[in-house]
């Protein structure tokens, strides 16, 4: 595991834990906590990288030349395309 510092986000949604309804009697200790956000970065570092990957195969289908596809394909690449731009969008606000 890393030893750079969870972004923000991970740390807030990592002290989430301790609020739901089924754990909010629990103690939270620090240190769990610190952990279990590293790990979250990880983790979404990793849908991230797996996100631009399959976009480049998208975007690079038949050559780069959608129009070769059927209209059907280009909408759902479209959308898969519109999809991962909203994504990065939000992981970037919330992990900055």
């Amino acid at each position: 595991m890393s030893n750079e510092e969870p972004t923000e986000y991970a740390l807030q949604k990592s002290a989430q834990a301790w609020c739901d309804e089924a754990t909010k009697s629990i103690v939270m200790d620090e240190k769990l906590a610190m952990a279990f956000a590293k790990i979250l970065d990880t983790e979404l570092n990793r849908m991230k990288d797996a996100g631009e990957f399959l976009w480049v195969v998208l975007a690079n289908a038949s050559g780069g030349n959608w129009e070769k596809e059927t209209a059907e394909w280009q909408a759902a690449a479209a959308k898969a395309r519109d999809d991962y731009h909203k994504l990065c969008s939000e992981m970037n606000r919330k992990t900055a």
